[in-house]
């Protein structure tokens, strides 16, 4: 509903976008933050420690280089600070936790402050409106995955060698060692199903340097017979 908005290269905003639902929800909710501020402060006070995480999950989140739309405010940090920060990757992500409290939070004021019969209608029109504003993003996914494959791709493991070689081995493994190889997904079934441990994996990050020293052991392998 809401079109997008450019930013500049290397943002990812519309992982932590809310939703037009739960937007209607926070402006609906509004008058019950008000008149239940007791409530929160006590709440704040009780879970003081999980308010500190939240708010220093949303500092690191929005991290040392914040954009607005194409507007971009950057401040230098520390090379080591920078280096040990980069394990988490991507900073947005950080915000997730604080993202589903809010959410929470939200739902909770509502249905604190309005009778059943307010509180269920104002959460149905927020989901009717959040289903339809995110459906952008979700339906050709869903489309996609809900469709039958045309055919049946013959598995690697259909002939009945790869039965007996399961008994006589205790891994299979690829040659030369890589990340995401073709047919990973064929090999670590058919690894599984037969209790043998195996190299043919897809991880989501790999050490560079260990990726190295597997290939150079297998390549020695190889030249030795072993």
């Amino acid at each position: 509903v809401i079109k997008d908005i450019p930013e500049a290269a290397g943002f990812y905003p519309d992982s932590n976008y809310f939703g037009l639902g739960v937007i209607f929800l926070l402006i609906t909710a509004i008058p019950s933050f008000l008149k239940d501020r007791a409530f929160i402060w006590r709440m704040l006070s009780k879970y003081h420690i999980f308010v500190i995480m939240m708010i220093a999950l949303t500092w690191f989140a929005l991290s040392n280089r914040v954009g607005f739309g194409s507007f971009i405010i950057e401040y230098p940090l520390p090379e080591w600070l920078t280096k040990a920060a980069s394990v988490f990757r991507a900073s947005n992500r950080m915000f997730y936790p604080v993202f589903y409290t809010l959410i929470f939070v939200i739902i909770t004021m509502i249905i604190r402050n309005l009778d059943t019969k307010s509180a269920t209608l104002v959460l149905l029109i927020a989901l009717i409106i959040q289903i339809t504003d995110t459906s952008a993003g979700w339906i050709s996914i869903r489309n996609r995955l809900n469709t039958k494959p045309d055919s049946v791709p013959l598995s690697l493991f259909a002939s009945p060698i790869w039965k007996d070689a399961s008994q006589k081995y205790k891994k299979i493994r690829w040659i030369m060692p890589d990340n995401n190889t073709m047919h990973w997904r064929d090999i670590s079934n058919y690894a599984a199903f037969n209790n043998l441990s195996t190299d043919a994996v897809y991880l989501a990050r790999i050490g560079p340097n260990e990726l190295k020293s597997a290939r150079e052991k297998a390549s020695n392998a190889m030249k030795n017979g072993t």
